[in-house]
């Protein structure tokens, strides 16, 4: 069964797409003291946001968070970024990263993630 399409283009034109349920992008996120493993809630060439089931110390503004990605099927890598943006709806907390250091192999790896999702919902 196929999940309905989340993939947008943002305002900059660039492509954001949702990771499939069965097969989730595993963000561990080390802010200051706090170390947290999630999934991703989108994911681009720009950054990712993470849906936090709790608010949780280490992960305000303009913050910067050590990344661990782990892409479905790809070894996982290091990427360093900065909290730009938190919405709550309630329950849950959604915190945007802007990445700021990936090394140019890990940001391919990414690209070519999004690239394949945009193509499987179009």
């Amino acid at each position: 069964m196929r999940q309905s399409s989340a993939n947008t283009r943002d305002s900059r034109g660039i492509d954001r797409v949702r990771p499939l349920v069965s097969a989730p992008v595993e963000i561990q996120i080390m802010g200051a003291g706090t170390l947290e493993v999630l999934t991703a809630h989108d994911i681009s060439v720009s950054g990712l946001g993470i849906m936090v089931p709790h608010r949780f110390l280490g992960c305000e503004l303009d913050h910067e968070v050590k990344l661990i990605i782990t892409l479905p099927g790809i070894r996982p890598f290091w990427a360093t970024g900065i909290v730009r943006h938190s919405s709550a709806d309630g329950v849950d907390d959604l915190f945007g990263v802007e990445f700021t250091k990936i090394e140019p192999p890990d940001l391919a790896r990414i690209m070519r993630y999004v690239e394949a999702r945009m193509a499987t919902d179009s």
